[in-house]
């Protein structure tokens, strides 16, 4: 686990849940704990282009 904290691609991240407790996790769980823990989270690319959409 300690290699993660010099930055896992979400990939990774997926992987290693998957091989630790068998669980699949989406990259939305995984930004939602990154938030929680105070994790730097990368911006969104589906942002909508007008303020008002």
């Amino acid at each position: 686990m300690s290699s993660f904290r010099k930055g896992a691609t979400y990939q990774e991240i997926k992987a290693y849940v998957k091989e630790q407790t068998g669980l699949s996790v989406s990259s939305l769980y995984i930004a939602q704990i990154k938030k929680k823990c105070g994790l730097d989270v990368g911006q969104s690319y589906n942002l909508a282009k007008n303020d008002d959409a």
